[in-house]
This record gives structure tokens, sequence and C-alpha cells, in this order.
């Protein structure tokens, strides 16, 4: 996910702001995590914050915009977000 934020903020679709916020939203540090994005998009909390706000139009940018985590099946809401990630 890091080549495609870096990818964005390069073409232009994304402000470097952003996409540093995003980043340290997402977990900064080694491996990004979408766990509080997933939250967020559920209506957690987390969702008010800018660091929320800009790891939103990250995912605008990145082509992940349509994803909305699916309650009705068995698979957690971080696999769906990869497996969606995946075939973008």
């Amino acid at each position: 996910m890091r080549s495609a934020i870096e990818r964005a903020e390069s073409d232009g679709k994304l402000s470097s702001g952003d996409a540093a916020a995003a980043v340290k939203f997402l977990g900064g540090s080694n491996q990004l995590s979408v766990s509080q994005y997933v939250q967020g998009l559920r209506g957690a909390a987390v969702s008010e914050t800018e660091g929320f706000q800009a790891a939103d139009r990250v995912m605008k940018a990145i082509g992940m915009a349509d994803f909305h985590p699916d309650q009705t099946t068995a698979e957690i809401y971080e696999d769906q977000f990869w497996g969606l990630f995946d075939v973008t």
C-alpha cells in the first residue's frame, strides 16, 4: 500500500500532508494496518480524527473508495480490505 500511496502522491492525486498523516494513522512503521480505518468506516469515534480523514482521502486517491466492510460474511474486515486491494 505504501507504493500505491507514493504513486498517488507523485501523480498529484494526494498531498504529501495527507500521505504522511494517513501512514501515521495506519501504523506508520513497518507494516500498515487498516483495522482503525475499518472501525472508522463502521462508525467508531476514530472517524472524527484528522488521521482517519486523511486515510479516507488516501483510499479515494488509490482507488479504494468503494471498500465497505461486509457484515454478512465470516471473513474479517481487514482480510476483506486486502482482498479488494490486491485486485485494484
